[in-house]
């Protein structure tokens, strides 16, 4: 079998200092971490728990008036979120009552607004038949605005993963039992049909490739996960490797088997395939879409990967903001 390696190891090295403005931010063991970016269009403060989008958010014009407020809970928004224009007037306010569905408050629905945004949910939470949470059916006409993601999972803050080898050995378990197929490549062209024995290798990390939509029937961002890999240390080569990559979509029912339990986990997450639905983990971004199809540390280097990462992941919120705008002043027409 081919195992890519390009550029395994500069990111594995790269796990430290990712994880370090976090660390040095906090104000002890799973408190939440106050963190700010400045770039030349707005500015943002927000907070993060074990990495994720946690807590307050707030950003800003270059000129001063706020953009955007809101609160979120494990990287799904919560609560009240208020977007203004640049002069001060809100353009529109909504309550969530879960990551997906939201109660609009401000401006009034009405018909010759062009308010798309401000439409209810027509998607409701419930779990099928396999016990995980079907995603909302969308089509090419719905989505407004995508863009695709690879993040980095590191044992830090992922300790339910991690533990125990959890994860990998479950995707061993279930690729032996022909449940799911293994693939070298995350674009699934050339499966993988070698049996693998975990005592051979020391997990270090999982990438996972996750498309971002903005869809017109619900009005919201939502990030679906494509596929993942275990990303490995083979014990006797020493080599860093991107083990294999799986569908994920396919996968899901399979990580509803898997129970979680713990003091940290919310209680809607009951098993691996929550976990991951419900974003209770942190991901690391080192690639999101680019015409030169570069990860970051192709072009950027030592505190600048960092600077980049954080630009990308404010971006995405961001950016959901700027289409709120756009559909509320029916430039969308």
């Amino acid at each position: 079998m081919k195992q890519n390696k390009s550029n395994c190891k500069s990111l594995i090295l790269m796990l430290p200092a990712l994880v370090l403005p976090l660390m040095l931010l906090a104000t002890g063991p799973g408190e939440r971490q106050k963190n700010a970016y400045r770039g030349d269009q707005y500015t943002v403060h927000y907070e993060t728990w074990l990495g994720r989008l946690d807590g307050h958010y707030v950003s800003y014009y270059s000129n001063g008036t706020k953009r955007s407020e809101g609160y979120f809970e494990s990287n799904h928004r919560a609560g009240i979120w208020t977007v203004w224009d640049s002069a001060g007037r809100i353009i529109g306010q909504r309550q969530y009552t879960d990551p997906f569905s939201f109660i609009p408050l401000s401006p009034a629905v009405s018909d010759d607004q062009g308010m798309q945004l401000m439409s209810s949910s027509p998607y409701t939470l419930s779990r099928n038949k396999h016990n995980f949470f079907s995603e909302f059916h969308l089509e090419e006409r719905m989505v407004i605005y995508a863009t695709r993601v690879w993040r980095q999972l590191a044992p830090e803050n992922n300790r339910y993963i991690f533990q125990d080898n959890l994860l990998f050995n479950h995707m061993l378990h279930h690729a032996r039992k022909k449940d799911i197929t293994l693939y070298q490549d995350e674009d699934f062209w050339k499966p993988d049909t070698t049996t693998y024995n975990p005592e051979l290798y020391d997990v270090v990390a999982f990438k996972v490739l996750e498309d971002r939509v903005f869809d017109t029937e619900r009005n919201v961002t939502e990030a679906r996960i494509i596929s993942i890999c275990p990303v490995v240390v083979d014990r006797e080569s020493l080599d860093t490797l991107d083990l294999f990559w799986i569908y994920f979509p396919r996968y899901r029912r399979f990580l509803a088997q898997q129970p979680l339990a713990g003091n940290d986990i919310p209680e809607k997450v009951i098993h691996l395939d929550d976990l991951f639905f419900f974003r209770t983990f942190h991901g690391q971004i080192y690639k999101s879409d680019n015409v030169y199809d570069r990860a970051i540390a192709d072009y950027k280097h030592g505190e600048e990967i960092v600077l980049e990462a954080q630009r990308i992941e404010i971006s995405l919120v961001e950016t959901e903001h700027d289409v709120w705008i756009m559909l509320a002043s029916g430039s969308n027409r």
